[in-house]
């Protein structure tokens, strides 16, 4: 075996450790390397040890030294910190290693200093995003509620990340390019602050406020809407499975995390494991900038998070005094908007930068865009609540279900549906939500009257009485971004008639969601193979919105609408692909092709919904792109589908709304890229005495940033088979896994 030790810039090795080197030296067959020496920068020392040395070597290690981290065979950081402030030190090195451009650029943009060093951008578009900023006073709510809502251990969790990164900077100083040293935990409660509203779509909102009549400001946006917009930053999906041991062949309790989110970028995942002699020991993802595991398991418990939709985002339409442009109309006066200016830094020619200055207004409701077309102000939920780190961090630290259930009561993160197992047995599903108790008299899906007190609202629904089910008797729980009330098609499920429409609650089932009840649900004795294998599902149900829309494929096909475009032997050839297609997305599938490219962006929209037109439109589109780029129609699945990643170009099944979820876009080539969906996978078993097994797979690699390495790419082939490595959260395992091992004291 290789160990691989690291030793921090201007430190030196302490006597205690030499002297048991040179004890196992003289008392082993083991030799170090002649050039052994102390490091006077940051450089690998690479020292054959038979394995029980190296793993004795490394619990002197982990016994001697604070912050210490071990990478396995795929470069997965292992994160070992006597308390867990050492530990978040850590876990932002290593991350920081592994892509410290993409946690700088999150710092740069949730400063709103993104500008500064990339100009303003197409269309001013960087320096539209900065001014945001400052228009939702993210810095003024947290150099307000830093000291005061957060606790000592938040407040040391997030500055000793902060710490963590600044480290890295130092000690690359003369290998990266970065504007944002130093760091300070407030930076990183500003990442979650500007992050969250992404998953509830405020930016799509703002941004059409600047150009839209009220009337065609939407009440949601679709995956087309999302994929068109910003292509690779926010993809609606999710999958989380939890099954209880009477319903397992073993009597285990099984919990399948499974997250759909971009393969790119801020939002893309990361995995960690992190220990602390404090109690924390986390295996799971977390975006960067995170100094806690989003979505895990520890020894004792483990959760997932879905995407859900309830309405936590409101518009008010304002009357603006026709006298006096800064005033508006509310409860029957004239109102002075609240007026400050924003600075914005732009880089206009190399290093020097433009100081602009524009002014932001708010109302009584709050932050105010004063568009093309309208006033309007926004209101949404939670927007001054800092403490969403301090609630994963307490989830992260829960042993049992009535500690994180606790932790989930500060209601802090203002939505996401969770999924949840434990080492007794325990499952339960959560609609979480911070969901206004609205005036039933106002539809609240539109743009409301900004003129009156009786369209504000203060006050949120109870956590007690948010949908949430908890050891049903069908023995398992899903939700695939379908409506908290059909988790298990059971008399267990949340009574919809017990919560307002003004909630915004879906009432809708995703494909996802239908095929989990058509396998967990049908299953009275899941094996572990079994389990998997429903996560992998490559169906659409019968019922799903694909099924319907292909049947009305189908009847168009049969009347004139193609002839125009295409010859009669196209035509025949597109309906005999869409009456022979068995629903599924498997590789070697000649059928699927056609279909999914045909509405892949309009899949989440009831096909009732969806006009002849579009349908017309969007086949032609499909038909066009297979015939210019394959000369064919039946092209296999997987020759489109691909995971591309460098010089990687694998096949993929699965699709848009597939338990297999992949979501791409089309390529000069006649491929479809993989951008979004089945990304990081976890599995977690607890079995009969309690003990957690878990694997997992990546869609790249820990390496998300260093196209030289090999873990850039090395879980690619894994992922594109559906297959896993094994992680384990057990120091014994990680100490004989071990290939390096970093030391940051």
């Amino acid at each position: 075996m290789a160990v691989i030790i690291y030793l921090q810039k201007d430190k030196y090795i302490c006597m205690k450790n030499i002297l048991l080197i040179l004890l196992i030296i003289f008392t082993s067959s083991c030799s170090f390397r002649k050039d052994f020496k102390v490091l006077d920068r940051l450089e690998p020392i690479i020292e054959p040890i038979v394995e029980p040395i190296k793993e004795f070597l490394i619990e002197n290690t982990l016994e001697n030294n604070s912050k210490v981290i071990i990478r396995d065979k795929w470069n997965v950081p292992h994160i070992y910190g006597h308390s867990d402030a050492d530990a978040a030190f850590s876990l932002a090195y290593a991350h920081a290693q592994d892509d410290f451009h993409t946690i700088h650029e999150a710092i740069l943009k949730a400063r709103g200093e993104y500008a500064s060093v990339y100009g303003a951008g197409p269309n001013k578009i960087n320096a539209i995003f900065d001014y945001m900023v400052g228009l939702l006073k993210l810095w003024e709510i947290i150099d307000e509620k830093y000291y005061t809502d957060l606790s000592p251990e938040t407040i040391s969790l997030c500055e000793a990340y902060a710490d963590g990164i600044n480290a890295y900077i130092e000690h690359n100083k003369k290998n990266i390019k970065q504007y944002v040293y130093p760091l300070s935990g407030k930076d990183v409660v500003a990442g979650f602050l500007h992050k969250t509203p992404t998953f509830y779509k405020l930016p799509f909102f703002l941004s059409d406020l600047y150009t839209k009549n009220p009337e065609d400001i939407p009440s949601e946006y679709t995956t087309g809407d999302t994929i068109e917009i910003l292509k690779n930053l926010d993809i609606k999906g999710s999958n989380v499975y939890a099954v209880s041991p009477d319903k397992t062949n073993k009597g285990e309790t099984y919990l399948a995390i499974n997250a759909h989110q971009p393969f790119d970028g801020e939002l893309a995942w990361y995995e960690a494991h992190i220990n602390s002699n404090e109690g924390w020991n986390m295996l799971g993802g977390l975006f960067p900038g995170s100094p806690v595991v989003l979505v895990g398991h520890n020894k004792y418990l483990g959760w997932g998070h879905t995407v859900n939709n309830p309405d936590i985002v409101d518009i008010y339409n304002l009357e603006i005094n026709p006298d006096n442009g800064n005033q508006y109309w509310f409860d029957g006066e004239w109102i002075d908007f609240e007026s400050f200016d924003v600075t914005i830094k732009i880089k206009v020619l190399g290093k020097a930068l433009y100081n602009y200055k524009e002014k932001a207004f708010w109302s009584i409701h709050g932050p105010v865009i004063k568009g093309e077309k309208a006033t309007y102000a926004v209101k949404y939920s939670k927007a001054d609540d800092i403490r969403i780190i301090e609630q994963w961090y307490k989830m992260n630290k829960a042993t049992n279900f009535d500690q994180w259930k606790n932790a989930m009561e500060m209601m802090s993160i203002p939505m996401f549906n969770a999924g949840y197992a434990d080492n007794k047995g325990n499952i339960f599903y959560l609609y979480n939500a911070s969901l206004p108790i609205r005036n039933e008299k106002y539809n609240w899906k539109k743009v409301l009257p900004g003129n009156t007190s009786n369209a504000l609202w203060s006050k949120y629904l109870e956590f007690d009485n948010l949908p949430m089910v908890k050891n049903p008797s069908t023995g398992y729980i899903q939700n695939c971004n379908s409506t908290p009330f059909i988790t298990t098609n059971s008399n267990d499920d949340p009574d919809k008639s017990k919560y307002s429409k003004t909630f915004g609650i879906e009432t809708h089932m995703t494909n996802r969601a239908l095929r989990a009840l058509e396998t967990f649900g049908q299953d009275s004795s899941i094996t572990y193979q079994e389990f998997k294998n429903y996560k992998f599902d490559k169906y659409y149900s019968k019922n799903s919105s694909m099924a319907f829309l292909v049947k009305r494929a189908i009847k168009l096909l049969e009347g004139n609408y193609f002839h125009n475009s295409f010859e009669d032997s196209t035509i025949d050839k597109t309906k005999e692909i869409f009456t022979n297609w068995d629903l599924s997305t498997g590789i070697e599938n000649q059928n699927a092709t056609l279909p999914i490219l045909s509405f892949a962006k309009i899949i989440d929209l009831p096909p009732t919904s969806v006009g002849d037109s579009t349908i017309v439109k969007d086949m032609s589109f499909a038909m066009n792109y297979l015939i210019n780029s394959h000369s064919a129609l039946d092209v296999k699945w997987g020759d489109v589908n691909r995971l591309i990643r460098g010089e990687t170009n694998l096949p993929l099944s699965g699709g848009p709304d597939i338990a297999r979820a992949v979501y791409g876009i089309p390529q000069s080539n006649g491929q479809l890229k993989a951008i979004a969906g089945d990304c990081y996978i976890l599995f977690s078993v607890w079995n009969q005495r309690g003990k957690v097994y878990s694997e997992s797979i990546h869609q790249y690699g820990s390496a998300t940033q260093d196209i030289n390495s090999e873990h850039y790419d090395n879980q690619t082939k894994l992922y594109s088979n559906e297959k896993f490595k094994k992680m384990s959260i057990y120091k014994k395992d990680v100490i004989k896994g071990a290939k390096n091992v970093l030391v940051l004291d």
